[in-house]
């Protein structure tokens, strides 16, 4: 079966039991009834809330897959559904889950349309990595201060790290970690085209 490159998509919450596994669920059926293969990728491994709403029961007790290989050979698929295939956040190697860079590779040998990432809850670094390599990408939370807090921090956490992208695009140097405060200030002076206080 020849498919094209797959769409990305990144499910986050800012807490926890916003739902965001059913969704991410719910989703992946309806897109296989549209005729769409489907790859849903569990990171949330404290949860593992989608593999028991698949209907898959309790995650096994196995060692993570250590390659592509054995990683595909660990893909799920859903009850009922051939089309929806499940990646149980145990299977996938802890390093691996907490970068994208590091789990596409891995990825590759499962050819689907659709990737949907079932992110733990929170900022953390994995999420945001995800949610920015992501297209599209969606944050879930529920009327309440505790949840809308959190994906306002979520958001801001995102916002701040694509001003530092397009900044770092524009003077590469800010990427390298300078000696000094000193070097710090001089380099920050000559991007903004002022002189330093001596």
């Amino acid at each position: 079966m020849s498919v094209p490159t797959p769409q990305t998509l990144a499910i986050a919450s800012g807490k926890g039991g916003v739902g965001k596994s059913f969704l991410a669920l719910n989703l992946a059926w309806c897109l296989s009834e549209l005729g769409q293969t489907v790859l849903l990728v569990e990171l949330d491994a404290e949860a593992g809330g989608l593999t028991v709403a698949a209907g898959l029961g309790e995650p096994k007790g196995v060692p993570p897959a250590t390659d592509a290989t054995s990683l595909a050979a660990r893909a799920v698929p859903l009850p009922g559904n051939p089309r929806v295939h499940l990646l149980r956040a145990s299977d996938i190697p802890p390093k691996a889950a907490q970068a994208p860079s590091l789990l596409e590779p891995l990825l590759s040998r499962l050819p689907v349309h659709w990737r949907i990432i079932d992110l733990a809850p929170g900022i953390g670094a994995q999420n945001i990595l995800w949610l920015r390599r992501a297209d599209p990408s969606l944050l879930i939370g529920t009327p309440e201060l505790v949840s809308v807090r959190a994906m306002l921090r979520l958001h801001m956490q995102l916002t701040r790290q694509a001003a530092y992208d397009w900044l770092c695009a524009q003077e590469p140097r800010l990427r390298e970690v300078p000696a000094s405060l000193a070097t710090a200030k001089q380099r920050l002076a000559e991007f903004l085209g002022v002189e330093t206080a001596e």
